[in-house]
């Protein structure tokens, strides 16, 4: 479905484990739909030619013990 989507949301927990102080990884990147409207191929509304992509990137989260969650950028 990735590849049919302008946006891929990616939540999931860290490859080392739990840690105390990071819950895991949030990431944002362009799907293949947009990569293709922005090429003029596909998936574009009322003529337009291209889509400006939006900025890519990870951050990290913490889910704390009171339900509330914590989100920085990596190095923060």
């Amino acid at each position: 479905m990735a590849h049919q989507a302008e946006r891929v949301v990616q939540l999931r927990g860290l490859d080392t484990g739990a840690a105390r102080d990071v819950s895991g990884v949030l990431r944002f990147s362009n799907g293949g739909a947009a990569a293709a409207a922005a090429a003029g191929l596909e998936g574009t509304e009322g003529g337009e030619a291209a889509v400006k992509e939006e900025e890519e990137g990870e951050w990290l989260y913490q889910v704390k013990g009171d339900g509330s969650v914590r989100v920085w950028t990596r190095g923060e």
